[in-house]
């Protein structure tokens, strides 16, 4: 995705993102000099999550040894990469568990992510090349970039994820292309290399979920990491299998797994436990953040069911499939009785019991909590748009409660009705400055209460109002936006081939070349020339000319790499980038492509026959990092192949200045 398509989409304000304290500790733990100690500082801003990190460090994984209390013995024994990724992983899913998106279930997505985030951790332990942490922050993110398209065009994604039913994420992917101008993967490139995470993040959210096989890139780990992902991704149906799904999906499921445990050489009893253990991390970790885990059948149990039908279609290995269902979440059914979402917090359950009969039959929707940490994980997850909070609590006061529930974007928008005694009532300033918008006092009468609620659902429908305009002034900024991109698309097409044109190569191989500067990595461009074309479109007309163009241009296409990108530059001429790639990996793309070229035969009114192509190779050389210098060298090359006779590709070498008028007569 160009820097330039990603900053439009940036301005929309809906790309999903890690926030307050979630985006601190990611922005923390990338530095090499922080402590536990800052750490526990970030993680306390924030009392829900200390209480998962807490609860966390004391589960059983962690019996035998004594309870901790502090976040700081927690953020010691669970590690700094847990603690971020319970961080991360927590701040993220608390705030995008819903959208506009009709056809995008959300609950879905995330069980899916967390699934295919806990094995790869798994995998990453018993693997030993990649760090289990980063396995787990890279797989729990990289399709982030489907929860931003929902965000960012929920009507339009719809009909896209509608049109796309339960297929691939190929075809997923294409539909996205169609639709936007990006996909999902782009997306999420972009979207990981903006926050700053390792580059092999973004490579492996852009190549995990190909249907085709991986290629080999630079031994720098980020192909090790796609690998990994992408064999944990073939795990997640058999984790979502049930007693009760199909033994059509069961059989599949199991035709997935089975091509892990080959790949990794283990026996069934070895995969058995290595599954178990995943399963039971899997229900873990869903506790903690709050999601709809399902308890997946064992590996022995999805055998047997698997084995109950035929199936003949092949194990989708890369190509495991979007569920397309979508659940109701309570929040939408509250929303559709007209009342207004209500969490009523009292430790007296007299008192919680009649503010929920009188606010119940007022027509609201209750949820109801005990004490101020129950009530902040209910206001997470439920998002009520009144709360009415009695002052003393068990486990702290409301004041500490409110206080905590504005930390969150979420709570900012809560009416907040305090109920107070008389030994509160001169501290009411207090209660006030932490975020209160009301108190009455204890006892209360009901009558009032209704009507303090049905004030505070007035500024409820204008907070609403306010924020359904600014959503519908996000989507016509994010239609304006595809609108742009698209135009942008054309103006960097070639109309013939559909190759990226010679200004789109000039300003990726720009941004390419600025990218090497600062991540240490090489470039390669490989200028391609097709032989003898001056004598096709003589011969046979310049309709065949145009053929041989597009055949050619196809053949380059399906002869590189992913992330390489091929471009017409004009007339016969070809470029291809090659990021992350040295010279010897160059070469080898440009003698597949030589080959194609060579094997193909053409078919055209009076022309039946191959064409061959002429191909320079060249290396972005650090001590002279511009693009004038790499694209002269790749085309002194392509001048050095023809003079050699056409038909190959040059690497090394120049020839004599003398020689370049040769180039023209084809």
């Amino acid at each position: 995705m160009q820097e330039k398509q990603f900053e439009e989409l940036k301005l929309t304000g809906s790309l999903p993102s890690p926030t307050g304290v979630g985006l601190a500790i990611l922005q923390l733990t990338q530095t090499e000099d922080f402590t536990i100690a800052d750490l526990s500082r970030s993680l306390q801003a924030d009392p829900t999550l200390t209480g998962r990190i807490l609860k966390l460090a004391n589960s059983a994984a962690h019996s035998g040894t004594r309870t901790v209390t502090t976040v700081q013995d927690a953020c010691v024994r669970l590690g700094a990469q847990n603690v971020r990724n319970l961080a991360l992983g927590f701040t993220l899913v608390s705030g995008h568990r819903s959208g506009r998106c009709k056809a995008f279930d959300h609950d879905l997505y995330w069980s899916q992510s967390l699934a295919l985030a806990v094995a790869a951790q798994s995998l990453a332990t018993r693997g030993g090349k990649i760090k289990p942490g980063e396995a787990f922050t890279c797989a729990l993110l990289v399709h982030i970039g489907r929860l931003a398209l929902a965000a960012i065009h929920p009507d339009r994604y719809a009909v896209v994820l509608e049109k796309h039913g339960a297929g691939s994420m190929d075809e997923l992917a294409l539909l996205e292309d169609e639709a936007f101008g990006s996909d999902h993967r782009e997306l999420a490139e972009a979207m990981l290399a903006d926050w700053r995470l390792p580059e092999s993040f973004a490579w492996t959210a852009l190549v995990f979920d190909r249907g085709q096989a991986l290629e080999d890139r630079r031994d720098d780990g980020a192909n090790d990491l796609a690998k990994l992902v992408r064999a944990a991704w073939n795990l997640v149906p058999a984790l979502s299998s049930l007693e009760t799904t199909e033994a059509s999906a069961c059989k599949r499921a199991f035709a997935a797994a089975e091509s892990v445990r080959n790949e990794l050489g283990w026996t069934t009893e070895e995969f058995d436990r290595v599954f178990s253990s995943i399963a039971q991390d899997y229900i873990d970790w869903g506790k903690l953040m709050g999601l709809p885990v399902p308890r997946a059948l064992g590996y022995d149990s999805l055998a047997r069911k698997a084995a109950e039908v035929r199936v003949d279609a092949a194990a989708p290995t890369a190509e495991t499939k979007i569920m397309p269902a979508r659940s109701v979440r309570p929040i939408e059914a509250a929303n559709a009785t007209g009342g207004l979402r209500v969490l009523a917090v009292d430790d007296d359950p007299v008192m919680l019991k009649l503010m929920s009969f009188h606010l119940a039959r007022a027509g609201h929707t209750l949820f109801t909590a005990t004490g101020g940490r129950q009530a902040l994980s209910l206001a997470l997850e439920h998002a009520p748009q009144v709360v009415v909070t009695d002052w003393v609590m068990p486990d702290g006061d409301g004041v500490e409660f409110v206080r905590a529930l504005r930390r969150s974007a979420q709570g900012k928008k809560v009416q907040v009705i305090m109920l107070t005694g008389r030994e509160e009532e001169g501290r009411l300033l207090e209660a006030f400055e932490a975020g209160a918008d009301e108190y009455l006092p204890k006892p209360f009468n009901p009558q009032i209460l209704i009507a303090r609620v049905r004030a505070g659902q007035r500024t409820v429908q204008m907070y609403e109002q306010i924020e359904r305009d600014r959503e519908e002034r996000d989507q016509q900024l994010a239609q304006l936006a595809v609108l742009t991109r698209k135009l942008q698309a054309a103006a960097l097409t070639d109309p013939l081939t559909e190759l990226p044109n010679r200004r789109f190569a000039m300003q990726h191989l720009d941004q390419e070349i600025a990218r090497a500067a600062t991540s240490a990595l090489p470039v390669s461009v490989i200028m391609i020339d097709i032989d003898k074309f001056k004598a096709v479109n003589d011969a046979y007309g310049h309709d065949t000319g145009d053929v041989v163009l597009k055949e050619v241009a196809q053949l380059l296409r399906r002869s590189v790499r992913t992330g390489d990108r091929v471009c017409r530059i004009g007339g016969e001429e070809f470029y291809v980038i090659l990021p992350r790639t040295d010279l010897a990996g160059a070469v080898l793309v440009a003698e597949r492509a030589r080959v194609a070229c060579e094997t193909n035969v053409i078919r055209k009114g009076d022309f039946t026959g191959a064409v061959t192509i002429s191909l320079g190779v060249a290396e972005l050389d650090p001590a002279r990092p511009s693009v004038d210098a790499l694209i002269k060298t790749a085309d002194v090359r392509v001048y050095g192949a023809k003079h050699a006779g056409r038909n190959r590709v040059v690497s090394t070498g120049e020839v004599p200045a003398s020689t370049a008028i040769q180039r023209k007569a084809g």
